[in-house]
């Protein structure tokens, strides 16, 4: 029996290297214009679940069958979903970004949540936990399609001179 979504033509967007599964579930909904609920059904998780997925919060993880229908909707292989689940504990409630990171590529990285992170080994620059010039906490990953602050509207990848030089010995 033919899904609804193999029903109709979509996007299967390529997740990049490193990026959080929260990105590549918003961009994914925002690439197809549909409402996070719809994937929820497609891939038989339920919203709650999704919902949670959506805020970095793994709590319960996604099962295999979630990461098999989900591979199959986006057309994303199963082991490219499984790699951008965390690896190690998350820093759960605020969302971080090295601005200098998404300038050069406009997605969320997995690794900027983990706990162990404190700043961009790429660029030595200390991790914003929110607009700098609006102190707003950043949007939850799924909802960074417009690269901007929804708050004063000033575009992610222009934070990068905010961030402080880090010092390693």
């Amino acid at each position: 029996m033919e899904s609804k979504q193999d029903s109709h033509w979509h996007f299967t967007p390529e997740p990049y290297e490193g990026e959080s599964f929260s990105h590549f579930l918003g961009r994914y909904c925002a690439e197809n214009c549909i409402a996070p609920h719809t994937l929820a059904q497609d891939i038989q998780a339920g919203s709650v679940a999704l919902g949670r997925w959506r805020k970095l919060r793994y709590n319960p993880a996604p099962t295999k069958q979630h990461l098999k229908r989900l591979a199959e909707v986006t057309g994303a292989s199963q082991d490219r979903l499984l790699a951008m689940l965390p690896q190690q504990p998350m820093q759960i409630g605020t969302v971080r970004l090295c601005a200098a990171c998404y300038a050069e590529q406009p997605y969320h990285r997995t690794h900027w949540q983990y706990k162990a992170t404190e700043y961009c080994d790429r660029h030595r620059l200390a991790l914003l936990a929110r607009c700098p010039c609006c102190k707003a906490p950043f949007p939850i990953p799924a909802e960074w399609q417009a690269g901007m602050c929804l708050r004063c509207g000033r575009a992610l990848a222009d934070l990068a001179e905010f961030q402080k030089q880090v010092v390693i010995p």
